[in-house]
């Protein structure tokens, strides 16, 4: 069982976790029965939408692999048709590229990025909201494995290695050489990157540490869409279109979860009306 695989089973076992300790939703006491402080989520989980949108995730992941599976690989004469002038001038130098040593060290970046969102369990605040973190990161991971592998499966664009002849040829001519678009390992980085800096951004509104935050979730982003790049497993637009849907999921969805905050600032004046007086509200 790879890497990846792993690390998907222990999320999907956090999901289960999570919902079942948001339904019991017990008071947590201490050992002589004392409240313990209780730190406020700026999130609001509601069993509904937590189980639709998990249902229409794994059912896009499912669908887009199912696409994938029945994608022909390409065959030698398909290779040999293709027109290198027919890519567009932006995206054309990715065919020269076709470094290991950058493939390699993208897929760590992906892996180690998988566990971004629980670093943020060993904060007291978020530590102690950890169900909301969990539901809400595995929800995101979710949501942009489906739109990452449906749309590779409906796009089937061919890689840039296809296009270059000292590629190993039982790899230019697998079904994988049809699903550039768009990069997968740079959404996934980007989900789990903007994710986290969101959540940081979310308990700690007003901490002087969230552009690092969100600095290391775009610095990350563009290393690993420029390692795939390197290693000609995409092109230009595949990598910047799979950071920006996956930064796109990783602040949106939070946010979509986030309390709706009321205002309650209210001020009066007495002012004078007539012979007599009266108050005036401002809120």
């Amino acid at each position: 069982m790879s890497i990846k695989q792993k690390m998907l089973r222990f999320l999907y076992f956090i999901i289960i976790i999570g919902i079942n300790n948001q339904l019991g939703n017990a008071q947590k006491t201490d050992f002589n029965n004392k409240e313990i402080l209780k730190f406020e989520s700026p999130y609001e989980i509601k069993l509904g939408k937590t189980i639709g949108l998990y249902a229409v995730g794994i059912a896009g992941r499912l669908g887009g692999e199912a696409i994938v599976r029945n994608l022909d690989p390409l065959t030698a004469d398909d290779i040999a048709n293709l027109n290198p002038d027919n890519i567009n001038f932006l995206d054309k130098g990715a065919i020269n590229n076709l470094n290991n040593s950058a493939r390699v060290l993208s897929d760590v970046i992906r892996d180690v990025s998988y566990a971004f969102p629980f670093i943020t369990f060993f904060d007291k605040q978020m530590g102690q909201n950890w169900t909301h973190i969990a539901i809400i990161g595995t929800q995101a991971l979710t949501l942009n494995s489906a739109v990452t592998i449906l749309t590779k499966g409906l796009s089937k664009r061919t890689r840039p290695f296809v296009y270059n002849p000292k590629a190993p040829v039982d790899e230019r001519e697998s079904t994988a050489a049809r699903l550039s678009f768009f990069s997968g390992h740079t959404s996934t980085t980007a989900v789990m990157s903007f994710v986290t800096a969101k959540f940081f951004s979310d308990f700690y509104p007003n901490s002087p540490l969230r552009p690092y935050f969100w600095g290391g979730a775009t610095i990350l982003t563009i290393t690993a869409g420029y390692l795939r790049y390197a290693g000609g497993k995409h092109f230009i637009t595949d990598v910047v279109a799979g950071g920006v849907v996956g930064a796109a999921i990783g602040i949106l969805l939070p946010q979509s979860y986030k309390k709706r905050q009321l205002t309650t600032d209210i001020s009066y004046n007495l002012i004078s009306v007539g012979n007599g007086i009266g108050l005036c509200l401002t809120f």
